[in-house]
C-alpha cells in the first residue's frame, strides 16, 4: 500500500474566535494529548480499536466522522465543529475540511519527527491555553528519549522491519522511520542482502 508523502510546507494558520469547545480530531496521538488536557473533543474517527486509555471514544457519546481513510462529510457538518485537527492520513482533505470549520494539519512525518511532534504540542498549547501541560508533556518526552538513548548504547544494532501484503520492508537511517536511529540512538543493522554504502534514503523491499 502506498504511503502518503505530506508536504513540509505549513498550511496557513486559521484564525480562531476563542478557546475551542467543539473539537473534531483525526489523529490519535493528538487526541491522547487533548484527552489528558481535558479538552472537549466531540468527534473522532471510527477505528477497529482504540488504545486502552482512549477506549471511551469508541462509545456513542462521540460523533464518528468517518474512518482514518474515508471521511463522512455529512457527519462533519452535523457536528458543527469549532476546530478540526487532522494529520498524515487525512492531510489531503485539508482544503475540503477547511470549508466546514477552521482546520489545522499536525502531520509529523519522516525526518526530524521529534521536533515536529513538539511543534504540534506547542500549537495545541497556543490554541487551548495549556501552557503548563504542554511544557510537562515535552519535558516527559525529552526524559523518555534520554533514558532510551542511554539504554541503546549497550544494546547492539537494530533494524525496523514491516510486513504487509506479502512484502517485507526494511527501514534504516534516512527513511521515514529513521527516528529509531536518529532520535532514539539505536545503531542501524544492515540487511545481508544489501551491500551498498551508505544506506539508501528510501526503504528496502523484498517481495515474496
Amino acid at each position: 500500500m502506498p504511503h502518503p508523502s505530506p508536504s513540509n510546507t505549513p498550511k496557513e494558520k486559521p484564525r480562531f474566535r476563542s478557546i475551542q469547545n467543539r473539537v473534531v480530531v483525526f489523529d490519535l496521538g493528538m487526541l491522547n494529548n487533548l484527552d489528558r488536557w481535558g479538552v472537549n473533543v466531540i468527534g473522532v474517527p471510527r477505528t477497529p480499536a482504540y488504545p486502552k486509555n482512549l477506549k471511551k471514544y469508541e462509545g456513542d457519546d462521540f460523533i464518528k466522522i468517518g474512518s482514518l481513510h474515508k471521511l463522512d462529510y455529512e457527519a462533519f457538518n452535523a457536528a458543527r465543529p469549532d476546530l478540526i485537527i487532522i494529520a498524515v492520513r487525512t492531510a489531503s482533505k485539508y482544503d475540503a475540511l477547511s470549508k466546514i470549520a477552521p482546520t489545522i494539519d499536525l502531520t509529523a512525518w519522516g525526518h526530524n519527527l521529534i521536533a515536529q511532534v513538539k511543534a504540534s504540542v506547542d500549537t495545541l498549547r497556543t490554541i487551548f491555553g495549556r501552557r503548563a501541560q504542554a511544557k510537562a508533556e515535552i519535558e516527559k518526552l525529552d526524559a523518555a528519549i534520554a533514558a532510551l538513548r542511554a539504554k541503546a548504547k549497550s544494546k547492539g544494532n537494530g533494524l525496523v522491519i514491516m510486513t504487509s501484503g506479502g512484502r517485507i520492508s526494511a527501514f534504516g537511517p534516512g527513511s521515514r522511520l529513521d527516528v529509531v536511529h536518529n532520535s532514539f540512538g539505536i545503531r542501524a543493522g544492515k540487511p545481508r542482502y544489501f551491500s551498498g554504502d551508505p544506506w539508501p534514503a528510501d526503504q528496502l523491499r523484498i517481495h515474496s
